[in-house]
């Protein structure tokens, strides 16, 4: 059960959260006093790619209840419109480009793709966020990626496994959720939550309330 000090740690964090966000994008975007910052949610994996799967967690259950928090959360704010690439459980999974082409379509400022983490000993764990590393695409990744950061590690402390970014062998950005992003001008960040298949990690995820709300909450801080 959160206390009384962890409530108000959350929410001097919000406010940080916002601050940095009023800033960051109203100052990089040139119609903001016209436009609301315009968000997509990208819940990874879905239909028959369920992502990583233990015996008690299934990647793309998660990922989806994360994005939905997320959602719910920021739609009580105004200046924001948020839209979700898929909101339910899918029979057919969506190419990286397919829903890079979603938040084309909704006109996008940022995407954030959401995901949980495993490892092929089941012996890693903590959060890590993988962004562009080309131009402004990376800057703005990057400056996410350290406040987003900040509330995994600094307020929910799981292991920081650091900001990344990871080039192919062609030289250009590895993940293709973050290279179609790149391409289409739409900073785009992965966020791995946590490790699900590992003790000190999934812990958190047994033994609170609703971490998946907690999760989602945290990604508002940081977008408002």
């Amino acid at each position: 059960m959160i206390n009384i000090y962890n409530m108000i740690k959350k929410s001097i964090y919000a406010l940080l959260f916002v601050l940095f966000f009023c800033t960051f994008f109203f100052l990089n975007i040139s119609t903001a006093h016209a436009q609301n910052v315009v968000v997509v949610i990208d819940p990874g994996h879905g239909g028959d790619n369920l992502g990583g799967q233990t015996e008690e967690y299934i990647e793309q259950e998660l990922t989806l209840e994360v994005a939905r928090y997320m959602k719910e959360r920021l739609e009580q704010y105004e200046g924001v419109d948020v839209y979700l690439t898929h909101d339910t459980l899918m029979d057919k999974d969506i190419s990286r480009e397919d829903r890079i082409k979603i938040a084309v379509g909704y006109n996008a400022d940022f995407v954030f793709s959401l995901h949980f983490n495993m490892s092929e000993n089941h012996d890693l764990f903590g959060a890590e966020v993988w962004t562009s590393a080309f131009g402004e695409c990376y800057a703005r990744g990057q400056e996410f990626a350290r406040i987003e950061m900040e509330g995994l590690h600094g307020e929910l402390g799981f292991f920081d496994r650091g900001i990344k970014t990871r080039l192919g062998k062609d030289g250009d950005d590895y993940y293709g959720m973050i290279l179609y992003g790149r391409k289409n001008n739409i900073p785009t960040v992965i966020i791995e939550h946590c490790h699900m298949d590992e003790v000190r990690d999934n812990t958190f995820l047994k033994e609170n309330d609703n971490p998946y709300k907690t999760f989602g909450y945290i990604e508002k801080k940081v977008i408002l």
